[in-house]
Protein backbone atom coordinates (compact mmCIF):
# COMPACT_ATOMS: atom_id res chain seq x y z
CA UNK A 1 0.00 0.00 0.00
CA UNK A 2 1.31 3.23 -1.12
CA UNK A 3 1.83 5.99 1.84
CA UNK A 4 1.27 10.03 1.43
CA UNK A 5 2.72 11.90 4.81
CA UNK A 6 0.23 15.04 5.43
CA UNK A 7 1.98 18.06 7.16
CA UNK A 8 0.50 21.67 7.47
CA UNK A 9 3.13 24.22 8.29
CA UNK A 10 2.93 28.00 9.56
CA UNK A 11 6.33 29.97 9.71
CA UNK A 12 8.05 26.96 10.75
CA UNK A 13 10.56 25.92 7.87
CA UNK A 14 13.53 24.88 9.93
CA UNK A 15 11.09 22.61 11.66
CA UNK A 16 9.85 21.11 8.44
CA UNK A 17 13.13 20.60 7.05
CA UNK A 18 14.11 18.29 10.73
CA UNK A 19 11.17 16.32 10.33
CA UNK A 20 11.63 15.88 6.20
CA UNK A 21 15.19 14.45 7.27
CA UNK A 22 13.27 11.93 9.10
CA UNK A 23 10.92 10.54 6.65
CA UNK A 24 14.20 9.99 4.72
CA UNK A 25 15.46 7.37 6.37
CA UNK A 26 12.38 4.97 8.00
CA UNK A 27 13.04 1.38 7.89
CA UNK A 28 9.13 1.52 5.80
CA UNK A 29 10.03 3.89 3.33
CA UNK A 30 6.73 6.37 2.47
CA UNK A 31 5.92 7.14 -1.29
CA UNK A 32 5.36 10.98 -1.07
CA UNK A 33 5.31 13.53 1.42
CA UNK A 34 3.16 16.58 0.91
CA UNK A 35 3.75 19.85 3.23
CA UNK A 36 1.04 22.75 2.88
CA UNK A 37 2.80 26.11 3.94
CA UNK A 38 0.75 29.02 5.67
CA UNK A 39 3.54 30.48 6.21
CA UNK A 40 3.79 34.44 5.96
CA UNK A 41 6.36 34.60 3.60
CA UNK A 42 6.58 31.27 1.46
CA UNK A 43 10.09 29.91 0.60
CA UNK A 44 10.10 27.03 -1.96
CA UNK A 45 11.63 23.44 -0.09
CA UNK A 46 13.53 21.75 -3.60
CA UNK A 47 12.98 18.11 -3.73
CA UNK A 48 16.35 16.45 -2.66
CA UNK A 49 14.30 13.41 -0.49
CA UNK A 50 14.14 9.99 -1.43
CA UNK A 51 10.16 10.03 -1.89
CA UNK A 52 7.91 12.38 -3.90
CA UNK A 53 8.07 15.65 -2.59
CA UNK A 54 5.28 18.37 -2.99
CA UNK A 55 5.26 21.91 -1.38
CA UNK A 56 2.78 24.09 -2.06
CA UNK A 57 1.66 27.59 -0.62
CA UNK A 58 -1.69 27.15 1.37
CA UNK A 59 -3.61 30.58 1.19
CA UNK A 60 -6.33 29.31 3.75
CA UNK A 61 -5.99 29.75 7.71
CA UNK A 62 -5.86 26.86 9.77
CA UNK A 63 -4.74 23.25 10.12
CA UNK A 64 -7.69 22.05 9.00
CA UNK A 65 -8.37 23.35 5.94
CA UNK A 66 -4.78 22.99 5.41
CA UNK A 67 -4.77 19.48 5.61
CA UNK A 68 -8.42 18.65 3.82
CA UNK A 69 -6.71 20.21 0.98
CA UNK A 70 -3.19 18.28 1.16
CA UNK A 71 -5.41 15.18 1.04
CA UNK A 72 -6.44 16.13 -2.69
CA UNK A 73 -3.28 15.96 -4.15
CA UNK A 74 -2.34 12.61 -1.99
CA UNK A 75 -1.77 9.48 -4.20
CA UNK A 76 -1.22 6.99 -1.36
CA UNK A 77 -3.90 4.50 0.34
CA UNK A 78 -2.40 5.26 3.65
CA UNK A 79 -2.34 8.51 4.87
CA UNK A 80 0.06 9.88 7.93
CA UNK A 81 -0.77 13.19 9.45
CA UNK A 82 2.04 15.27 11.06
CA UNK A 83 3.11 18.31 12.75
CA UNK A 84 5.40 20.66 11.59
CA UNK A 85 7.91 20.52 15.27
CA UNK A 86 8.20 17.26 15.77
CA UNK A 87 10.48 14.43 15.05
CA UNK A 88 10.26 10.54 14.41
CA UNK A 89 12.19 7.48 14.80
CA UNK A 90 13.61 5.47 12.12
CA UNK A 91 10.86 2.68 13.00
CA UNK A 92 7.84 5.00 12.67
CA UNK A 93 5.86 4.71 9.82
CA UNK A 94 6.48 0.86 10.10
CA UNK A 95 4.91 0.72 13.39
CA UNK A 96 2.08 3.94 12.80
CA UNK A 97 0.61 1.83 9.48
CA UNK A 98 1.34 -1.66 11.28
CA UNK A 99 -2.46 -2.22 12.00
CA UNK A 100 -3.53 -0.93 8.53
CA UNK A 101 -1.33 -3.06 6.41
CA UNK A 102 -2.11 -6.10 8.85
CA UNK A 103 -5.68 -5.16 8.06
CA UNK A 104 -6.73 -4.95 11.82
CA UNK A 105 -7.83 -1.13 11.38
CA UNK A 106 -8.29 1.64 8.66
CA UNK A 107 -6.94 3.80 11.43
CA UNK A 108 -4.20 4.12 13.80
CA UNK A 109 -2.61 6.46 16.22
CA UNK A 110 1.02 6.75 18.38
CA UNK A 111 2.40 7.47 21.38
CA UNK A 112 3.48 11.12 21.61
CA UNK A 113 5.71 13.05 23.92
CA UNK A 114 6.99 15.69 25.36
CA UNK A 115 11.53 16.42 25.16
CA UNK A 116 10.82 15.28 29.02
CA UNK A 117 9.31 12.01 28.43
CA UNK A 118 5.36 13.04 29.58
CA UNK A 119 2.74 12.26 27.24
CA UNK A 120 1.46 15.34 25.97
CA UNK A 121 -1.34 17.03 27.73
CA UNK A 122 -1.65 14.53 30.26
CA UNK A 123 -3.38 16.52 33.43
CA UNK A 124 -5.45 18.47 30.91
CA UNK A 125 -6.56 15.23 29.32
CA UNK A 126 -7.62 13.61 32.70
CA UNK A 127 -9.12 16.84 33.80
CA UNK A 128 -12.69 15.89 32.92
CA UNK A 129 -14.73 12.99 31.41
CA UNK A 130 -14.49 13.94 27.77
CA UNK A 131 -10.69 13.54 27.85
CA UNK A 132 -10.43 10.80 29.65
CA UNK A 133 -11.54 8.99 26.97
CA UNK A 134 -9.15 10.44 24.63
CA UNK A 135 -6.07 9.81 27.02
CA UNK A 136 -3.88 7.76 24.91
CA UNK A 137 -3.46 3.95 26.18
CA UNK A 138 -0.22 2.55 27.70
CA UNK A 139 -0.69 -0.39 25.96
CA UNK A 140 -1.73 -1.39 22.18
CA UNK A 141 -5.16 -1.55 21.89
CA UNK A 142 -7.98 -1.86 19.37
CA UNK A 143 -10.18 0.29 20.36
CA UNK A 144 -9.77 3.96 21.98
CA UNK A 145 -10.63 7.70 21.49
CA UNK A 146 -7.33 8.91 20.51
CA UNK A 147 -6.43 10.46 17.15
CA UNK A 148 -3.68 12.89 17.20
CA UNK A 149 -3.62 15.09 14.35
CA UNK A 150 0.11 15.33 14.47
CA UNK A 151 0.14 11.30 14.84
CA UNK A 152 -2.10 9.41 13.03
CA UNK A 153 -2.53 7.16 10.33
CA UNK A 154 -5.69 6.22 8.02
CA UNK A 155 -6.72 5.38 5.16
CA UNK A 156 -7.52 7.73 2.08
CA UNK A 157 -10.86 6.55 1.55
CA UNK A 158 -11.90 6.00 5.28
CA UNK A 159 -11.07 9.80 5.89
CA UNK A 160 -12.51 11.50 2.48
CA UNK A 161 -15.69 9.36 3.89
CA UNK A 162 -16.36 10.04 7.15
CA UNK A 163 -15.63 13.92 6.06
CA UNK A 164 -12.27 14.88 6.55
CA UNK A 165 -11.54 17.41 9.62
CA UNK A 166 -14.27 20.08 10.70
CA UNK A 167 -13.47 23.54 9.84
CA UNK A 168 -15.58 24.36 12.84
CA UNK A 169 -11.66 24.06 14.74
CA UNK A 170 -9.90 26.63 12.26
CA UNK A 171 -8.08 29.04 12.02
CA UNK A 172 -6.45 27.75 15.30
CA UNK A 173 -7.01 24.26 15.82
CA UNK A 174 -6.93 22.37 19.39
CA UNK A 175 -9.74 20.03 19.29
CA UNK A 176 -10.03 18.63 15.70
CA UNK A 177 -8.23 15.42 16.83
CA UNK A 178 -11.22 14.28 18.77
CA UNK A 179 -13.75 15.14 17.48
CA UNK A 180 -12.29 12.76 14.41
CA UNK A 181 -11.96 10.44 16.56
CA UNK A 182 -15.53 10.81 18.43
CA UNK A 183 -17.18 10.24 14.85
CA UNK A 184 -15.29 7.46 13.73
CA UNK A 185 -16.24 5.62 17.11
CA UNK A 186 -19.62 6.57 16.70
CA UNK A 187 -19.85 5.39 13.11
CA UNK A 188 -18.33 2.04 13.98
CA UNK A 189 -14.70 2.47 13.09
CA UNK A 190 -12.16 0.81 15.55
CA UNK A 191 -9.21 3.16 16.28
CA UNK A 192 -5.96 1.22 17.09
CA UNK A 193 -2.90 2.09 19.03
CA UNK A 194 0.49 1.46 18.93
CA UNK A 195 3.05 2.98 21.57
CA UNK A 196 5.59 1.67 19.74
CA UNK A 197 5.03 4.30 17.15
CA UNK A 198 6.56 7.31 19.00
CA UNK A 199 7.00 10.72 18.05
CA UNK A 200 8.47 13.54 19.99
CA UNK A 201 6.70 16.98 19.63
CA UNK A 202 9.14 19.42 20.58
CA UNK A 203 6.82 22.46 21.21
CA UNK A 204 7.98 25.62 19.00
CA UNK A 205 7.25 28.43 20.68
CA UNK A 206 7.05 30.40 17.50
CA UNK A 207 4.68 29.86 14.50
CA UNK A 208 1.69 28.02 14.40
CA UNK A 209 -1.62 29.24 14.48
CA UNK A 210 -2.55 28.96 18.24
CA UNK A 211 -1.88 32.12 20.52
CA UNK A 212 -0.07 30.85 23.76
CA UNK A 213 -1.87 33.46 25.73
CA UNK A 214 -5.31 31.86 24.96
CA UNK A 215 -5.06 28.05 24.49
CA UNK A 216 -7.06 27.45 27.84
CA UNK A 217 -10.14 29.01 26.42
CA UNK A 218 -9.89 28.19 22.77
CA UNK A 219 -9.88 24.27 24.08
CA UNK A 220 -12.33 25.15 26.48
CA UNK A 221 -14.94 26.57 23.97
CA UNK A 222 -13.87 23.55 21.28
CA UNK A 223 -14.51 20.94 23.59
CA UNK A 224 -17.72 22.51 24.76
CA UNK A 225 -18.36 22.20 20.46
CA UNK A 226 -17.49 18.55 20.42
CA UNK A 227 -19.58 17.55 23.40
CA UNK A 228 -23.25 19.69 22.31
CA UNK A 229 -22.23 18.18 19.00
CA UNK A 230 -22.46 14.42 19.90
CA UNK A 231 -23.53 14.48 23.50
CA UNK A 232 -26.22 17.45 23.29
CA UNK A 233 -27.36 20.03 25.53
CA UNK A 234 -27.45 18.57 29.33
CA UNK A 235 -23.46 17.66 29.10
CA UNK A 236 -22.94 20.49 27.64
CA UNK A 237 -24.63 22.16 30.51
CA UNK A 238 -22.52 19.61 32.93
CA UNK A 239 -18.96 20.57 31.03
CA UNK A 240 -19.43 24.79 31.75
CA UNK A 241 -20.45 23.24 35.56
CA UNK A 242 -17.06 20.96 35.91
CA UNK A 243 -15.13 23.89 34.73
CA UNK A 244 -17.01 26.91 36.90
CA UNK A 245 -16.64 24.93 40.12
CA UNK A 246 -12.98 24.27 39.20
CA UNK A 247 -12.58 28.09 38.79
CA UNK A 248 -14.36 28.80 41.99
CA UNK A 249 -12.07 26.31 43.89
CA UNK A 250 -8.64 28.30 43.00
CA UNK A 251 -10.50 31.81 43.30
CA UNK A 252 -11.18 30.35 47.10
CA UNK A 253 -7.52 29.65 47.11
CA UNK A 254 -6.48 33.04 45.91
CA UNK A 255 -4.85 31.93 42.79
CA UNK A 256 -5.18 34.49 40.18
CA UNK A 257 -8.67 35.54 41.06
CA UNK A 258 -8.95 38.09 38.59
CA UNK A 259 -8.38 36.01 35.90
CA UNK A 260 -10.41 33.19 37.16
CA UNK A 261 -13.32 35.17 37.34
CA UNK A 262 -13.23 36.73 33.60
CA UNK A 263 -12.70 32.52 32.53
CA UNK A 264 -16.10 32.19 34.22
CA UNK A 265 -18.08 34.62 32.52
CA UNK A 266 -16.52 33.51 29.39
CA UNK A 267 -17.46 30.43 29.87
CA UNK A 268 -20.93 31.24 30.75
CA UNK A 269 -21.19 32.55 27.20
CA UNK A 270 -20.53 28.99 26.01
CA UNK A 271 -23.99 27.88 24.32
CA UNK A 272 -25.26 25.50 22.27
CA UNK A 273 -26.03 28.81 19.84
CA UNK A 274 -23.15 30.69 20.24
CA UNK A 275 -20.12 28.03 20.69
CA UNK A 276 -17.52 31.58 19.46
CA UNK A 277 -16.55 33.19 22.49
Amino acid sequence: MNISVIIPTLNRRDYVLDMLKDLSIQTLSVNEVIVSDQSVIFEKIENSYPYKFTHFQHKGKGPCCSRNDAVSFAKGEILIFLDDDARIDSNFVYEITKSIVEKKSKVCSGSICNIDGTVVNKEQLNSYWFFKLTLAPKKEIDSCYYTPAGCTAITKDLFCSIGKYDLFFDPNGAGEDRELAVRLVNSGHKIYFNPKAKLLHIGALSGGRRNINNVSLEFIKNVGYIIYKYYGNKKLIGFKLYLINQRIKKIIKLEMPFYNFQMIFKILKITKTRLYI
